[in-house]
């Protein structure tokens, strides 16, 4: 299924004609949310799974970091979101079997400005907007697509790098096979302080080992975000409580 352009600006109108609202407009925000949300699911399952589980490898290293719990929330909300700006790059290109072209990897790496686009517009989400903006900033400053460095990085964005990059190592892609756990493991360390922030690869390893993060392979590839979203209804009205009283 393609979601183009024009769902895109549908998303982004709808986000930016409710930027004023805030409690009395609950139901019209949160709607917007649901329909990123299903638009996703709908869009590609192997995303959607990659989603789940980076949301999931956030918090827990949220957790391990003792993080505060409405940090930990926003870290399990932006997991689940922080891909969204696929929803505007062709099938053809998601889901091919072989290696990029430079042409087509430059198209891949704007899907952070165009989630960003997507919920820029909704004031209480923009506690996530880290962790679809930059999380593919590097800690050597060699990321996309603002090329920040170190701690010019939010945390957030810096947990959820290490998440995606776990999950991606572990999955089975269009291009290549699941790699092995260990396999994974080693190149997560070795990106140690060049491509991740050395604390959030710690504190994955430390989940791994307390059995907080479940490793591979996973019982279910292809799950779907339909039972997820009430749970992510509920955080996003907490969201928007805070925001209101601000």
């Amino acid at each position: 299924m393609l979601i183009g352009i024009d769902d895109i600006e549908r998303f982004t109108w709808i986000a930016r004609n409710v930027r004023h609202r805030r409690s009395r407009r609950r139901a019209p925000l949160i709607a917007v949310v649901e329909m990123m949300l299903r638009a996703l699911e709908a869009r590609d399952p192997h995303t959607c799974g990659h989603a789940l589980r980076v949301s999931q490898y956030s918090a827990a290293v949220a957790i391990v970091l003792g993080e505060k719990p409405h940090a930990v929330d926003e870290c399990r909300l932006g997991g689940l979101l922080h891909d969204i700006g696929k929803i505007g790059i062709l099938d053809s290109i998601l889901q091919k079997p072989g290696q990029l072209s430079a042409q087509e990897r430059h198209h891949v790496e704007k899907h952070p400005e165009v989630g960003a686009a997507i919920v820029q517009g909704i004031p209480f989400m923009q506690p996530i907007l880290p962790f679809i903006l930059c999380h593919h900033e590097r800690w050597d400053g060699k990321g996309y697509p603002a090329k920040l460095q170190g701690r010019d990085i939010a945390l957030k964005s810096r947990i959820c790098a290490v998440g995606d990059a776990f999950d991606a190592m572990t999955s089975a892609r269009p291009y290549r096979p699941q790699q092995t756990l260990d396999f994974s493991l080693s190149q997560l360390s070795a990106g140690r302080g060049t491509q991740f922030d050395p604390q959030c690869v710690d504190a994955l390893f430390v989940a791994i080992e307390t059995g907080t993060i479940q490793a591979p392979p996973f019982a279910k590839e292809h799950a779907n975000l339909s039972h997820t979203i009430p749970t992510t209804v509920s955080t996003l009205r907490m969201l928007q409580d805070a925001s209101s009283t601000e």
